[in-house]
């Protein structure tokens, strides 16, 4: 998996494996940054990556998604950030200081359903055979600041151990990310652990593993927990286009 991919991963573990079964006004309203490092055989960090993240109970803004998402559907509109806006079921990705181009969720369906519903978590040459086994242990500490549970998932399959720290204070709400048909967009690629973990809340912390080796690991630091709403909209200089128009333009100015 490369460094990129892995990052992706990472962030939508946090996301899927959040509490989802929840009033709005239990939801998170805050900020973090999403840290996570790669590293290499012998055990040194290879790679970092941080990821700023705004959530509210109704919107999510993930700044830097070329970095996540290096796919089509980033790369070929060069969006930076995106705003996931639950309350009105679209997604908005910024492309310039004046323009964003609005996906609505019905948009998204449609274009899964012309691609005939393929994507790489339908992959079943990839799909682990064996559930992955997951213990909750009684271990608590204070991790980032939060009290966390710890939580070991393991992954027969690819030898894969996660040494989890969740915490029920921080609980998201995600809206449609939780329907199944989300798994299929690169966004969605944003979660490893997707229906594994229910109800432990957020991780915080987590070590990767492989082969018995060090792997990875992701901290959520930074942790803030209040969010100026303007961050959450788009300011008013920006126009919004569609898919359609953006690429109409685009030939017009080719």
């Amino acid at each position: 998996m490369g460094t990129i991919k892995l990052v992706s991963a990472i962030v939508v573990g946090l996301f899927l494996t959040t509490t989802v079964a929840m009033g709005q006004s239990d939801a998170f309203s805050g900020s973090f940054t999403l840290k996570s490092q790669v590293y290499d055989a012998q055990g040194a960090v290879k790679n970092t990556k941080s990821i700023p993240m705004s959530v509210s109970p109704t919107r999510i803004k993930i700044s830097g998604i070329n970095e996540v998402d290096p796919t089509s559907v980033t790369k070929n509109m060069g969006a930076k950030d995106v705003l996931i806006r639950l309350d009105k079921e679209d997604f908005v990705f910024q492309i310039s200081d004046t323009e964003a181009v609005v996906l609505r969720k019905q948009d998204l369906q449609m274009m899964i359903n012309m691609a005939g519903g393929s994507g790489p978590v339908k992959n079943s040459s990839t799909s682990p055979t064996t559930p992955p086994d997951i213990q909750q242990t009684s271990e608590t500490k204070m991790v980032n600041g939060y009290r966390a549970t710890k939580v070991i998932i393991t992954e027969a399959d690819s030898k894969t151990v996660h040494h989890a720290w969740f915490t029920k204070q921080i609980n998201i709400n995600l809206g449609m990310l939780t329907e199944s048909w989300m798994s299929m967009i690169p966004v969605a690629d944003l979660m490893p652990m997707t229906n594994l973990v229910d109800d432990l809340g957020t991780p915080v912390n987590m070590v990767t593993y492989r082969d018995g080796s060090i792997y990875s690991t992701m901290d959520l630091i930074d942790i803030k927990n209040s969010v100026d709403g303007s961050s959450l909209d788009l300011p008013a200089s920006v126009k919004l286009v569609t898919l359609q128009e953006m690429m109409l333009n685009r030939m017009k100015n080719y």
